[in-house]
């Protein structure tokens, strides 16, 4: 005859596994909230070579440097730089907020341009998009005099965004645990080919893509030369050329 077993035993024995399941749910929960508090979470900001990224900030690049007021003669059409995002890439890792020291060196930087200019935001990494970092940039028009030439307060980020010359362009943003006193910030960083300077004014003014080369098309009221977005490739789809001395 099979014994009786105790109530007591037999909820003891089914409650077991619940036990665990819930201890195991609890510790994952753990787990999770520990990620997202140790500022690991770069999974949530976009790579330098995700092709969405690139054409949002290009894109927009181009679309704030055909808008200018007053309007440009000779400002050129900005296509993506994979080294120059690299670069960017590179130096951020290092998670401060000082320009890198490593752009006006010959091959240093980038295998064929150097005087490379460098446009850098830093915020709380949950409130980064790229629009947000460069309209910023673009904000610092008002404290630029466009007829005489100078700044009443910082405007190096204007300046560089919209100046003439430089048509290539490559960003990256970084998840650091720290910048400064923000906390789980992230760092965007735009590096430019060629680099402006505070020498002379951005631009010629004047209407539209009335300076450009002989051989620039007008696009979006901008000079573009089909002859500067041809690269040389390789079997493997590099470009030749591609060994520089990336020390930041």
């Amino acid at each position: 005859m099979e014994a009786r077993r105790s109530f007591a035993g037999l909820w003891s024995a089914q409650s077991l596994p619940v036990a665990v399941g819930a201890v195991l749910k609890l510790r994952l929960c753990e787990l999770w909230l520990l990620l997202l508090g140790s500022g690991l979470n770069a999974s949530f900001l976009p790579h330098e070579e995700d092709v969405d990224f690139i054409n949002e900030y290009v894109n927009l690049h181009n679309e704030l440097r055909g808008d200018v007021i007053p309007r440009g003669s000779n400002l050129r059409f900005m296509t993506w730089d994979v080294a120059l995002s690299r670069t960017a890439r590179a130096w951020g890792k290092k998670c401060v907020f000082e320009h890198n020291i490593y752009l006006q060196g010959v091959r240093m930087a980038h295998p064929k341009f150097y005087g490379i200019g460098e446009n850098m935001w830093v915020g709380p990494e949950n409130e980064f998009t790229a629009s947000i970092a460069i309209r910023s940039w673009y904000a610092e028009k008002k404290m630029y005099n466009f007829i005489n030439g100078s700044c009443s307060k910082n405007c190096s980020n204007y300046i560089q965004l919209v100046w003439d010359n430089s048509y290539k362009v490559g960003c990256a943003v970084t998840p650091c645990s720290k910048i400064g006193h923000i906390r789980h910030a992230a760092i965007f960083i735009c590096n430019y080919a060629p680099g402006g300077t505070l020498t002379r004014r951005p631009y010629e003014p004047g209407t539209f893509c009335t300076q450009c080369g002989r051989r620039d098309k007008c696009t979006d009221f901008l000079c573009k030369n089909h002859l500067n977005m041809k690269k040389k490739k390789t079997r493997n789809g590099l470009d030749k050329k591609n060994n520089f001395l990336l020390l930041c």
